[in-house]
């Protein structure tokens, strides 16, 4: 298990043929337990950030630095495995694969870089308990709701155990009732695991209940609410 820090310092993004820089100079700084929310219009960069800060992307200039290591000074194996095991994703589409069932799609991230083993097995149960589908272990993606494909797309971002969670409008395809219950069941999952959670969300209500919120606008992140 990694420590849970993230240190972004001076991040600059541009992409060909844009008017400007994407992401301009961004900077902060948290620690296991603390959650953000980034809010802003369509467009500003929210998803960008959110990919350079589970390595998806690299920046153009500036640091980042999660767990005490820089990921970015990794070879692409080394920085896959890094991934793997130090980032959680929730994509607002769950991307559960089809041809798998529930605790499968639940334990692909153990899969990637080894063979399962009894406490793996016994953490994906744990967690799919935890996330109410302990009596759906057996079914495939096309059998469950909107929101319990969601839920498993929870489980699994959690199954590694990972200091860092990260969460793309997690809630933006689902109902009102059910996107409440989504949000409950990721912040209480969050705080058990004394994890970093940032969440990219268009829903003012979401963004309320984290920690802190900060708005991303022509590539600058200002800081809206500080951390409570």
């Amino acid at each position: 298990m990694y420590e849970a820090t993230l240190e972004v310092q001076g991040i600059h993004k541009t992409f060909a043929g844009a008017d400007g820089p994407v992401l301009k100079g961004v900077s902060f700084t948290l620690e296991g337990g603390q959650s953000m929310a980034v809010i802003g219009p369509s467009g500003s960069g929210k998803s960008t950030l959110l990919n350079i800060l589970g390595t998806l992307d690299e920046p153009d200039q500036g640091s980042l630095v999660l767990s005490g290591r820089d990921p970015f000074s990794l070879d692409e194996p080394d920085l896959a495995r890094f991934r793997n095991g130090a980032v959680g994703f929730v994509f607002q589409d769950h991307h559960l694969l089809p041809q798998y069932s529930v605790m499968e799609n639940v334990l692909l991230p153990v899969l990637a870089f080894g063979n399962v083993n009894d406490t793996f097995l016994a953490r994906a149960k744990t967690l799919l308990d935890r996330v109410g589908l302990s009596h759906r272990l057996d079914y495939r993606p096309e059998k469950l709701s909107g929101g319990e494909r969601q839920r498993t797309a929870l489980a699994r971002a959690l199954i590694m155990n990972p200091p860092l969670l990260l969460a793309d409008e997690p809630t933006g395809n689902l109902d009102g009732g059910t996107a409440g219950q989504a949000a409950e069941l990721l912040l209480e999952l969050h705080r058990e695991a004394k994890n970093i959670l940032v969440v990219v969300t268009h829903s003012d209500q979401l963004a309320g209940r984290m920690g802190s919120c900060h708005r991303l606008s022509e590539g600058s992140l200002d800081e809206v609410r500080p951390v409570s």
